[in-house]
């Protein structure tokens, strides 16, 4: 599921392109790794998890709630 971000009128700073590109990919991989959306959201907006151990991790059996505890 893309993930869609809208500016109100009035905002003087545009994101970057390619940080939106970077999140939405990062939010995509860890939902195709079985993440729901909102957990999948919060992971792929901190630059600190790694994205390839979070993905790891729930394809090594580890519940979602196991997944967060260790990465946290």
């Amino acid at each position: 599921m893309p993930v869609t971000i809208t500016l109100l009128p009035g905002d003087d700073e545009e994101p970057e392109l390619q940080d939106l590109d970077v999140l939405t990919w990062r939010y995509e991989e860890l939902g195709r790794a079985g993440y729901p959306p909102d957990v999948a959201i919060l992971l792929s907006s901190r630059p600190d998890v790694d994205l390839h151990v979070a993905c790891d991790l729930l394809g090594q059996g580890a519940t979602i709630h196991e997944a967060l505890r260790i990465l946290a």
